[in-house]
């Protein structure tokens, strides 16, 4: 498993490959905004603004050609001067057939190298009550729930509970 950054200038191929991870981990109950599977065109451009953002790290893990999992690590802009030292974690996600392989883990162990390396010493992420890998996941690195939104998500008209959980690196 290696993992690339997601930049402009990325192939056709893994944009390709990326939309159809998300696809797969948003059917398979991703809790990462989207409910119900965009369509390919919506993602790739989605993806695209992405690659493009500049206070956004997107990091893609790959196995051979195939994006198995992504994760994006949102810097502070230029108008968080007293957030100036906390970054954020969102739309983290493994493609189901890939979970429990580690993939998660190093994508987040990467994303908080970048987050020193770019002299962040903390790390903020929300996750839904559903989640229950993501956050052993989470724990098991050294996040700690902070907070709970009771009303966090409404999936398939049920309500659910989010966590706000942060990381001092």
């Amino acid at each position: 498993m290696d993992i690339q950054y997601l930049v402009r200038d990325t192939c056709i191929d893994l944009f390709n490959s990326l939309t159809t991870c998300t696809q797969e981990a948003v059917r398979d109950g991703g809790g990462f905004g989207w409910v119900s599977v965009p369509d390919k065109d919506e993602l790739q451009a989605y993806w695209s603004v992405v690659s493009a953002e500049p206070n956004v790290v997107a990091l893609v893990a790959t196995v051979g050609d195939d994006a198995v999992g992504s994760l994006q690590l949102t810097l502070p802009g230029s108008r968080s001067e007293a957030a100036s030292f906390v970054g954020g974690i969102s739309v983290f996600f493994v493609h189901p057939s890939f979970r429990g392989r580690g993939i998660g883990r190093k994508l987040l162990l990467q994303a908080e190298q970048e987050a020193r390396e770019r002299n962040l010493d903390q790390l903020n992420l929300d996750v839904r009550e559903t989640q229950e890998g993501a956050r052993k996941l989470y724990e098991s690195l050294g996040y700690k729930t902070w907070g709970t939104n009771p009303r966090y998500a409404i999936v398939d008209g049920v309500q659910y509970s989010g966590f706000y959980m942060s990381k001092q690196l």
